[in-house]
């Protein structure tokens, strides 16, 4: 049976052996393109990878919701999450 869960070493060794390389240098690459694009998304920019999709920084408006433990009204601030849309190739691929 298939891994469930695909993790950043897996990534690794995948990288490794497409590339010919070691896991040393694939890991090193690897955290490359995701200091980069985590790089852009902290300046507001959109990351766009060909044929896989689009990362983007999105608003969240305030909110107001009841705490499960106390049972009390919070409210949620207003703050930024990280959104991705799957490109259509990448959608056909999985489907």
């Amino acid at each position: 049976m298939a891994k469930a869960v695909v993790l950043k070493g897996d990534l690794v060794r995948a990288i490794g052996k497409a590339q010919r390389t070691s896991s040393y240098r694939a890991d090193r690459i690897l955290n490359a393109v995701l200091d980069t694009v985590e790089a852009a998304l902290r300046r507001g920019r959109t990351v766009t990878v060909t044929g896989f999709g689009t990362f983007s920084v999105r608003r969240r408006r305030a909110r107001r919701t009841v705490s499960i433990a106390s049972r009390r009204a919070v409210v949620i601030p207003p703050h930024k999450v990280v959104h991705f849309t799957p490109s259509p190739s990448l959608n056909r691929a999985i489907r």
